[in-house]
């Protein structure tokens, strides 16, 4: 692919990253930027023809196939290119559900904090990221529950607890 791929630092550009950040989260911002970067490694991001060609014939699950278009629509849109956004179909596959048994083994042999967050997670069955959102003021030690604050268009709740995992959080 005879072009030059585009600096990290053009990638990383401040203009651009505020533009990101303008209609996307910023963990999202980040993982955007890598495979932008990944991208112009192999290909020149100001070619979208070529862009198009190297995702569409790239090695990958068709959902990691449109996680790279979305990332590099940002940029097209942000350099004021053109280009007709490729559509990927994801692959339906049943979710792999473990026994609660493996669960209780998985939980138990990491270190504390790490084990009371799965612990959380289990009981809860709360995105993780709803789960590094809680507070100590979410937290009713008499009702035995946990407020919920939502991400990613959940909902906010009030979900019940067991009194081991109450007790842990406050070791």
């Amino acid at each position: 692919m005879g072009s030059t791929p585009i600096p990290s630092s053009t990638l990383a550009h401040i203009d651009f990253r505020l533009y990101l950040k303008q209609h996307i989260r910023e963990v999202t911002v980040v993982s955007y930027l890598k495979r932008l970067q990944r991208l112009s490694r192999i290909t020149n991001l100001d070619n979208p023809e070529q862009v198009k060609n190297i995702i569409c014939s790239y090695q990958c699950t068709e959902s990691y196939k449109e996680l790279l278009t979305n990332s590099y629509h940002y940029w097209v849109k942000y350099k004021g290119l053109s280009w007709d956004k490729p559509k990927f179909l994801r692959e339906d596959k049943p979710i792999f559900v473990p026994l609660e048994s493996e669960l209780d083994v998985l939980i138990a042999r990491p270190r504390l904090k790490l084990s009371v967050f799965l612990q959380l997670l289990k009981e809860t069955g709360v995105d993780s990221g709803e789960a590094w959102k809680l507070r100590w003021i979410d937290i009713n030690n008499e009702n035995h529950t946990v407020n919920i604050h939502p991400t990613k268009n959940h909902n906010a709740r009030t979900l019940p607890v067991s009194i081991n995992l109450l007790s842990r959080l406050f070791q």
